[in-house]
């Protein structure tokens, strides 16, 4: 049978049966009729078994009239206790517990004085999820400013996408240990993104000290301010890119901590985009330490069915992301809005710092009018520029069925009598565009 669990100030506990029972009664009865809710103190509810569900508090005013809350379960302090504080205002004589079927809400409910004051809370309680995103927006922003400000005085560039990659595992670990309720689903998807931007962190940073420089910022060491425009991209990449990590990790709560199907299938689409990255990102630099590879366009192993698989294996990684957060989303409905999160990850690959910064106009370096423009031209016309696809099969589809399924945008297309993109307005005229983080470690060359 469920069950009420009050905690007097002084430590002692009773456990009563509540089916249904008011809860005046029980404070009435352990206080001898005496004693106001007030003085009574802290106290909490937990009520076992828990399908998905609502329960439902209806608070009765002094004068009457009742308001009642309905928080989605299971959950714990924060979902309950903000909604109390929100919806009611009044002195309160009675707070009755209105069930249907049987659901677990764990709630800390401060009493003072008769009356429930919602400034009594804290920020982190009344919204946790508001008080996630605010202070992840304030970490991510000072880090990127201290780390701009040591690249900037030293015109030290090789901490620049380390710092962007690690700022992910920040935000993953710090939102999880804030969390009111650590269950599996939290953990993992926390694991799944600080692994794999600590290996892209190592993998970059290994990259750059064996070039020696970063060369996409030959043109602006010397610049802070536009130096300073790299790092704020950078402060809005990992912020939105991690949106559905911070709402999974702070919204847990609400949702059941049983784990379903979109988990399992979330984790795995996960496992297979960092799988297809990391192999990627192996492949694509070994076959450049080869100095005879110079003047060739790598298309061996998954090269062979993308011009670029890594990028493709992001975007899949975040997109496991977002679906293993499902459960929290149904929850806290709020959460579906961070699709964000994956739709900005294909919209900068697609659309600004990933392909085009490869191709377009910025592949005039196969152009050379020999051997390697021939094999350049056919790499480019029968591997897609993302999704993984059998160059056989790529080269029958139509040329509308390659642009709507297969990101092939007119854009990646060379045309010797332009200007390489960005090549001015992308750059504030320095001749050499200002990229955005090297979130897959691609080597363009």
């Amino acid at each position: 049978m469920p069950t009420v669990e009050l905690r007097l100030p002084k430590g002692v506990s009773h456990v009563f049966d509540i089916d249904g029972h008011r809860l005046a009664e029980f404070f009435k009865g352990l206080t001898n009729d005496e004693a106001t809710l007030g003085e009574l103190g802290d106290f909490a509810i937990q009520i076992d078994d828990v399908p998905p569900g609502s329960v439902e508090v209806t608070v009765v005013e002094q004068g009457g009239g009742t308001r009642t809350v309905t928080v989605p379960t299971p959950g714990k302090v924060g979902a309950l206790q903000a909604a109390l504080g929100q919806a009611y205002d009044g002195d309160m004589s009675t707070m009755t517990l209105m069930m249907e079927g049987k659901f677990k809400v764990v709630v800390n409910v401060v009493i003072s004085s008769s009356v429930l004051e919602p400034s009594g809370m804290s920020w982190r309680d009344d919204d946790p999820i508001g008080f996630a995103y605010i202070l992840c927006l304030g970490v991510t922003v000072g880090l990127q400013l201290a780390c701009f400000a040591v690249a900037a005085a030293l015109q030290f560039d090789k901490i620049t996408d380390l710092a962007g990659s690690l700022n992910f595992v920040v935000l993953a670990v710090l939102t999880l240990l804030l969390a009111e309720d650590i269950g599996a689903r939290q953990i993992v998807v926390s694991c799944l993104v600080a692994v794999s931007r600590t290996e892209l962190a190592a993998f970059l940073l290994y990259r750059v000290l064996q070039r020696g420089k970063d060369a996409r910022f030959d043109t602006v060491r010397e610049r802070p301010l536009v130096f300073l425009i790299f790092w704020v991209w950078q402060m809005l990449w990992v912020f939105v890119v991690s949106s559905s990590v911070i709402f999974i990790n702070s919204a847990g709560h609400l949702a059941s901590p049983t784990l379903s199907a979109a988990d399992y299938v979330g984790w795995a689409l996960f496992g297979l985009g960092f799988a297809v990255q990391v192999v990627a990102d192996v492949q694509k630099y070994l076959f450049r330490a080869d100095q005879a590879n110079r003047r060739r366009v790598c298309d061996r192993g998954l090269w062979r069915f993308s011009r670029h698989p890594n990028f493709c294996g992001e975007v899949l990684l975040w997109i496991g992301v977002y679906v293993a957060g499902a459960p929290v989303f149904r929850a806290a409905p709020a959460g579906w809005w961070t699709v964000a999160s994956p739709l900005f990850t294909l919209a900068v690959l697609t659309l600004f710092t990933g392909i085009p910064q490869a191709e377009g106009q910025n592949a005039v370096r196969w152009y050379d009018g020999g051997e390697a423009q021939a094999q350049y031209e056919v790499y480019f016309e029968r591997t897609p520029p993302l999704w993984l696809l059998p160059p056989q099969l790529y080269r029958l589809l139509p040329r509308r069925a390659k642009l709507l399924l297969c990101c092939e945008l007119p854009l990646y297309a060379y045309r010797p009598s332009s200007e390489p993109v960005g090549g001015r307005s992308a750059s504030s005229g320095l001749g050499e565009p200002l990229s955005a983080p090297d979130t897959e470690g691609t080597d363009h060359s």
